[in-house]
């Protein structure tokens, strides 16, 4: 199992960060993905530009104050807890993921993607705000 933390401040609203984060009807701001949409209430579809179909399913959630859901593919499997707070004026996003690979062959790798896959959303946040 991997683990990987991430932080970011953003200068906005915390109603606009949680809107933007957790609006699964919505996520064009990502540039990892070709599509997403939401299947129930508390499950959602992600599509990779390569195709790869992600489920998440939210297993707890507080309105403006974290966000928690597993998710699952064909490669890996895992859990994501997204906090947020206002902080002098700021907004502050941290997540906390863990994650493992459900091929032996992936394990050593996943780390480094986790990493790599974090930059990428925080980046995206950033563009996006």
């Amino acid at each position: 199992m991997a683990q990987y933390s991430s932080r970011v401040v953003f200068r906005c609203s915390l109603k606009r960060v949680w809107d933007i984060i957790t609006g699964m009807n919505d996520q064009r701001w990502r540039t990892d993905l070709m599509h997403s949409s939401v299947i129930s209430q508390d499950q959602f579809l992600e599509v990779s530009l390569d195709g790869m179909r992600t489920i998440g399913t939210i297993t707890n959630w507080k309105t403006y104050h974290f966000f928690e859901y597993e998710y699952e593919n064909e490669n890996v499997y895992g859990h994501r807890y997204i906090t947020f707070r206002e902080e002098d004026g700021l907004t502050v996003v941290e997540i906390e993921e863990e994650a493992d690979a459900k091929k032996l062959t992936a394990r050593p790798l996943l780390q480094i993607n986790m990493k790599k896959a974090h930059q990428r959303y925080m980046d995206d946040l950033r563009r996006i705000i």
